[in-house]
């Protein structure tokens, strides 16, 4: 063809990311309609700090356990 190459690299590559976005779509949706995920409801602001608390701690612990194996 006589069209510039850049044009057809341009052409092939948008034509793959459309259909790999599709694809990724596909699966998306079926793993939503396999496993729910639906509409779940935020958590409390109890509920948000009383698990940013336990993550927190998680993370404090495991940094003073490797300071302690060195």
């Amino acid at each position: 063809s006589n069209k510039q190459p850049e044009t057809d690299l341009y052409a092939v590559i948008s034509q793959r990311r459309n259909e790999r976005k599709g694809q990724f779509d596909s699966m998306f949706s079926s793993l939503v309609s396999k496993y729910g995920g639906g509409n779940m409801p935020e958590p409390s602001e109890e509920e948000f700090e009383a698990a940013q608390k336990k993550l927190e701690k998680g993370r404090s612990s495991k940094k003073s356990k490797q300071s302690k194996g060195k």
